[in-house]
């Protein structure tokens, strides 16, 4: 996979992206090594300048390492949500396919973040690319959990709702450990 590749095609074509996707094997390591890790730390580099410029080193690095540990726990802690989610909407698929999932779905949200550089751009860019990725989870489940068409909505709603609370859960323990 190379990922400006695998970007431009959840972009451009999603639909042929996931079916590429689809055949492609599922590994948890693989993924975090080669996309998430890489992908995700956009939105903590671009808020370490942005701290950094504006108030000090200490407070952007701060803020970009909460930011980062949060972006790497929560595709795994989504993923087994997902997964375990699954059955009761008729769907099927391991946790590694679950993480190709939320992983890929995370990317527009994550490259988005490059605008948290800017000042009252971030978080409306981190919104549209939020939306996107409710898009792409939802081009997404059929292609890799096996959801029937008619079962999509609602699992998708309740995913959105128990991923909500693991990320607010998530923010109060990484808080947490940096008020320590």
């Amino acid at each position: 996979m190379n990922l400006r590749g695998r970007l431009t095609g959840l972009l451009v074509d999603p639909k042929r992206e996931w079916s590429i996707i689809a055949g492609e094997p599922a590994d948890v390591v693989w993924l975090y090594r080669h996309f998430i890790a890489i992908v995700a730390a956009i939105p903590s580099a671009a808020l370490f300048l942005r701290f950094t410029l504006a108030a000090s080193p200490i407070v952007g690095l701060g803020a970009a390492v909460a930011r980062y540990i949060i972006a790497l726990a929560t595709p795994m802690a989504a993923a087994v949500v997902v997964e375990k989610l699954a059955p009761k909407f008729r769907s099927s698929g391991s946790t590694a396919q679950a993480l190709k999932l939320v992983a890929y779905s995370a990317a527009p949200a994550w490259v988005a973040g490059v605008f948290y550089l800017l000042p009252g751009v971030g978080a409306t860019a981190a919104l549209v690319g939020l939306l996107y990725g409710i898009y792409l989870f939802a081009l997404g489940l059929p292609r890799l959990m096996h959801t029937p068409r008619e079962q999509l909505v609602p699992f998708i709603l309740v995913c959105a709702l128990v991923l909500i609370v693991v990320n607010i859960v998530l923010t109060l323990i990484v808080s947490g450990s940096r008020a320590i």
